[in-house]
Formats: structure tokens, C-alpha cells, sequence
């Protein structure tokens, strides 16, 4: 059975939704956690193949050239995306994986109100403690990334000098996930410094910390 693949100019939040909502009438993969997974992997795949990207997050699109060769390449059969499991997951970046364990979070939430509903019973106790246990697990992660993504610092904690924009405290950079996220935002950004000065001081604080390879290709040519 062919998975599910981004429409031209689709976001990302209304793929993951209709590809969810495909995989689940289809009886594909064990849970929505796995489901959303594949989803999102399918989407990330699809980007490399874009002529063109815009936004981000999960107001990111996609622009596919009309003879987009995407539509013509073998894709991965069901017994490869059986596959992702908590050791592919583990490639994703650290952003990427609080968005995961924001959706199992409220996955989990959803399952448990589900369990409330109707007379109770040993059974629905059994997996309402064990959907509260994954809860708190996938808290715990997101709290781990937060401490992580500025080096084990909170973002009050940092220096003027770890922000592109000291007088605003705008753009802290001390990763290179960091980097990836300066670029991503520079469209809410609403101080007085220019495109060309965030991109020179940017380049500079990437180079330095030796996150070059995080900066946009097109920055590069």
C-alpha cells in the first residue's frame, strides 16, 4: 500500500493530520506515537526534493516543480517504515524530538480521557497508570532538550554577548541548533538590525563555533 506524500505547496501541520488520519483508516502501524513518526519522516524526506521551502515549524511548505521526479522514485514499502522505532528516532534532531514527545503527550492525554468515559475497571486503571507513566517519560524529555539547546543554560541565564542582537536579546547562539533556529526566526525578528548585518554577524558566530554546516547552502555560493 502506497504511504501517503506532501501536496505542492501543502503545510506541514495539514500533512501530518490527512497522513495520520490515511495510515489509521488503513489499520497501518500499531499507534498513532508510531504513525505520527512515519508522518513526519515522510515530510522531512520530502523537503530535499522541494524546489523551494517557506516557513517553518508546522507552517513549513512545500513548492514541488511540475516535473517533480519525487512522483516517478521508489518509496519505501511498509516493511522499511516498520523499521522506525526508538533507534531511528534517535537521528532526529533535538527539536524534532520534543515535537514527537509534544504529540505523545497529548496522544497519551486523549487516550486517558477515553478511559474515563463508561463504568471503570481494573483494566482501565492498569493502562490509564501506564499512559501517566509515559507522560511524565516524555516530560522529563522535553525538559532534558530545554536544558540542552543553550549548552545546560536557561535562556535568562546566558550572556548579552550569546545573542546576535544584545540590546534586544534576540538570536542567542551557542549551538549549532542554534544556528539552524536564528535562520528559522529571522521573519518575527523586529529590531532595527538588517537581513545583511544578521547574516554577517550569524556567519561569523557559526564559524567560530564551528557550525558552518548548519548555515543555508545558499549562504554559502
Amino acid at each position: 500500500m502506497p504511504l501517503p506524500k506532501p501536496r505542492n505547496k501543502e503545510k506541514r501541520s495539514s500533512f501530518v493530520s490527512r497522513c495520520m488520519s490515511d495510515l489509521s483508516d488503513k489499520g497501518e502501524f500499531d499507534d498513532d506515537k508510531q504513525r505520527g513518526a512515519v508522518c513526519y519522516d515522510i515530510f522531512k524526506d520530502s523537503e530535499a526534493e522541494a524546489a523551494v521551502t517557506a516557513g517553518e515549524g508546522d507552517n513549513k511548505m512545500l513548492f514541488f516543480a511540475e516535473s517533480d521526479e519525487r512522483f516517478t522514485k521508489k518509496k519505501k514499502s511498509k516493511k522499511e517504515w516498520d523499521k522506525i522505532d526508538k533507534k531511528e528516532l534517535k537521528k532526529d534532531t533535538k527539536k524534532e524530538k520534543v515535537k514527537h514527545e509534544k504529540d505523545a503527550i497529548e496522544d497519551d492525554k486523549s487516550k486517558i480521557k477515553k478511559l474515563k468515559k463508561g463504568d471503570p475497571s481494573e483494566k482501565k486503571k492498569a493502562e490509564e497508570r501506564a499512559l501517566k507513566r509515559d507522560i511524565k517519560f516524555d516530560k522529563k524529555s522535553k525538559e532534558n532538550y530545554a536544558a540542552e539547546r543553550y549548552g545546560g543554560k536557561k535562556r535568562s541565564d546566558l550572556k548579552d554577548s550569546d545573542f546576535l542582537d544584545p540590546k534586544r536579546r534576540s538570536f542567542p547562539v551557542v549551538s549549532c541548533q542554534d544556528v539552524k533556529d536564528a535562520v528559522s526566526s529571522w521573519g518575527r525578528y523586529k529590531g532595527s538590525m538588517t537581513f545583511e548585518q544578521f547574516k554577517a554577524k550569524l556567519t561569523r558566530r557559526a564559524k567560530k563555533l564551528g557550525c558552518e554546516s548548519s548555515l543555508p547552502k545558499a549562504w554559502k555560493d
